[in-house]
């Protein structure tokens, strides 16, 4: 008896068009509005208002510690990947000699066989040998071709050769590019930019805490507004003041500095959320699985399962998530923790588990345990002694100036946990962190989440749950 469509329209052997739009697959397009939209005085990677501001040759602003981490991170990216190309060369020319050697071994054998070509050779009477001298399919010499055949065969579809698949890694570039507009960025060629403030009448007549102005008109600099950078002393003019005099002048009409007309660095504009002024108001992405799954997402959810399924109900795992943050369950290795939703996880050389933030490397958290015969904190002695050489001994490099400023101690579940907050100091650079060690299983765990020092004001409260929340399980059988 024939069937209504609509009740059967999810089962065919293909996707429909919206089957695949509902499910979040291939290019997803929204409209952008004013909100979603960076004001000229706001950086580009942290999109918030600029402090120590640098500007690129291109116009695109920066603050200062967001674009320094951002190339820094490039620059260790690419030392990974020259990495990985010099392996795979020497893995190449070990591969390319032996194939040499093979090669002079098959020539030596048929030489050998030339030369013995005359003693006579005595064949078995079963008849597997006709009367042109041609070997039978069970030969050895038809296997041994088979056997080559089968090694060579490019058959990508076979189990037997999908793990033999190999992975072919280009030489990668070294040059490091600007996060905004993808060109070869160098950090010699960034120049800082000096934003001129109004006056605090101005701002009391309009209401707001800073805004900017053109230093030569006294106009109020606005997103709509196309604004100009002298890259010599880095002062900012809007369009029209520039054309009119900067450009006739050559000279800063803010420092008198001289320069060349090379010199003028149009700035990227601020957006109104107009589709007639702004050019990029739709925001485009591909997916494979739709917009919300990811692999480490399944994987942090399997880990979640499996540890409500063996584990026993504690507060390690049975509290709930707090808002704008995400838990991590290891099973195998007997501890959990929470971390800010939008940080990543990344590989930190001999920690178990890392996740950072995605444009501020130091901003981190990381997990790390090695063995010990100890049984519980406790056991290293007294708490505010055991900290002090633990942080200077241990987290201090020998140029830094480590201070250990907070000391807290809590027992959850019958184990105790020391949380503790220090700095380490540097010549003109700091980081501030909070961390969390723990004896249990037989490891002595610690947990380590940090931050720039200059950013710790801001990041502290936040980054105090990441410490509190993190907690050691017994393991199972």
């Amino acid at each position: 008896m024939p069937q209504r469509h609509s009740k059967n329209n999810n089962d065919l052997a293909f996707f429909t068009y919206e089957e695949k739009r509902k499910l979040g697959y291939g290019t997803q397009r929204e409209r952008l509005g004013k909100d979603s939209i960076k004001p000229f005085d706001a950086c580009c990677l942290c999109l918030k208002p600029l402090m120590d501001p640098l500007c690129c040759p291109k116009g695109h602003t920066f603050c200062k510690e967001c674009i320094l981490e951002c190339l820094l991170a490039q620059k260790k990216d690419i030392k990974r990947k020259l990495a990985a190309h010099e392996a795979q060369k020497k893995q190449e020319k070990e591969e390319e000699e032996e194939k040499l050697i093979l090669q002079k071994a098959k020539e030596l054998d048929a030489f050998d066989q030339q030369n013995h070509g005359a003693v006579p050779q005595y064949h078995d009477r079963s008849g597997s040998q006709d009367k042109n001298g041609f070997h039978g399919a069970n030969s050895v010499k038809v296997t041994s071709f088979e056997e080559e055949a089968l090694r060579n065969m490019k058959a990508f579809w076979l189990p037997s050769a999908t793990p033999k698949a190999t992975v072919k890694v280009d030489a990668p570039s070294t040059d490091t590019i600007c996060p905004e507009g993808q060109e070869k960025l160098k950090l010699k060629s960034l120049f800082p930019i000096s934003f001129t403030e109004e006056t605090a009448d101005q701002k009391s007549k309009k209401g707001v805490e800073k805004s900017y102005m053109c230093p030569s008109c006294k106009s109020t600099l606005t997103n709509t507004m196309s604004l100009v950078v002298v890259s010599t002393c880095g002062h900012v003019f809007c369009k029209k003041c520039s054309d009119k005099f900067l450009v006739k002048d050559k000279a800063c009409l803010e420092c008198s500095k001289p320069f060349k007309e090379r010199n003028l660095v149009p700035l990227e504009k601020g957006g109104t959320g107009f589709a007639a002024h702004d050019e990029r108001l739709e925001a485009r992405d591909f997916k494979h699985l739709g917009s919300e799954v990811t692999k480490r997402r399944l994987a942090l959810f399997g880990a979640g399962a499996l540890a409500t399924g063996l584990l026993k109900t504690s507060s390690a795992f049975a509290e709930e998530v707090p808002k704008n943050y995400k838990s991590y369950v290891d099973a195998k290795d007997g501890y959990s923790y929470l971390y800010p939703a939008e940080w990543r996880d990344f590989d930190f050389l001999g920690h178990d588990s890392a996740f950072k933030d995605k444009n501020f490397a130091l901003q981190c958290v990381r997990v790390g345990f090695i063995p010990t015969e100890k049984t519980d904190i406790r056991d290293l002695g007294p708490m505010d002694e055991a900290i002090f050489n633990l942080v200077n001994n241990v987290y201090a490099a020998p140029n830094q100036i480590p201070s250990v400023y907070d000391m807290q101690e809590r027992t959850v579940d019958g184990k105790n946990y020391w949380t503790f907050e220090y700095d380490l100091e540097a010549p003109g650079y700091g980081v501030s962190a909070f961390a969390t060690v723990a004896i249990g299983n037989g490891r002595y765990y610690t947990l380590i989440v940090t931050a720039n020092e200059r950013r710790w004001s801001r990041l502290r409260n936040r980054l105090k749950v990441v410490a509190d929340s993190f907690k050691i399980s017994d393991l199972t059988a």
